[in-house]
């Protein structure tokens, strides 16, 4: 594991912990709440009472996932190479740990296969989403056109354990190299605050096909 790695996990922790949003590099914010564009280009709001397991997963307790969006230029991104591309950053973070002792950690924390992963990692873009494994496997929730909720930002939802932040470097660093090299380019997160919805300023939008499709994501 390299220090880049330890470094942010440790951060994300803190953040966390604190209930606040945290930026990663230059285009990534991270919370556990929903985020909410605001009328100032560049700047966000995390909605601190608004749980994103919750309110796009239907999770019964809060705090359960961590909630990334990584923002770009305007586009229609192609899905399936950003889904490999995270396949990949998990597959080569796992081969550095194959040697991991895994003796005192919870069997609900012993993941050993990129598809263990892969099934708990929720993927949106302009117009697809899934899991990374349902995306690998062909299938798709096509709206047939880019939504405008998420034409600039690809969306990640992790429903991973704490120990598991480490990764989350690697899979940001994964989403970039992919949104560049389809030739769009990342965006700026100028600023965010940490704000109570009822503070924002306008009602919460959130694309309901989105909450209703990742709902079924963790029925299924």
């Amino acid at each position: 594991m390299n220090t880049q790695q330890e470094a942010v996990a440790n951060n994300l922790k803190l953040f966390l912990g604190k209930n606040q949003g945290v930026r990663i590099g230059e285009s990534a914010l991270l919370s556990r709440k929903v985020h909410q564009d605001t009328s100032k280009p560049g700047y966000l709001q995390v909605l601190i009472d608004q749980d994103a397991g919750q309110m796009i997963m239907g999770m019964a307790q809060p705090n359960q996932v961590v909630h990334i969006d990584i923002y770009h230029d305007a586009a229609e991104l192609t899905v399936l190479p950003l889904a490999r591309s995270l396949y990949d950053a998990i597959f080569m973070f796992m081969e550095e740990r194959k040697d991991e002792n895994f003796v005192n950690v919870p069997a609900t924390e012993r993941f050993t296969q990129p598809h263990e992963l892969t099934n708990r990692i929720c993927l949106g873009t302009g117009n697809n989403q899934g899991t990374v494994t349902s995306l690998l496997r062909g299938k798709m929730d096509s709206r047939g056109g880019c939504d405008e909720e998420l034409s600039d930002h690809v969306h990640l939802l992790l429903d991973l354990p704490e120990r598991w932040y480490v990764l989350i470097y690697d899979l940001v660093v994964a989403v970039e190299t992919e949104i560049l090299r389809q030739g769009v380019q990342i965006r700026r997160v100028n600023g965010f605050t940490n704000s109570f919805s009822k503070c924002s300023g306008g009602k919460l939008k959130i694309n309901q096909s989105v909450v209703d499709f990742f709902k079924r994501q963790r029925a299924s």
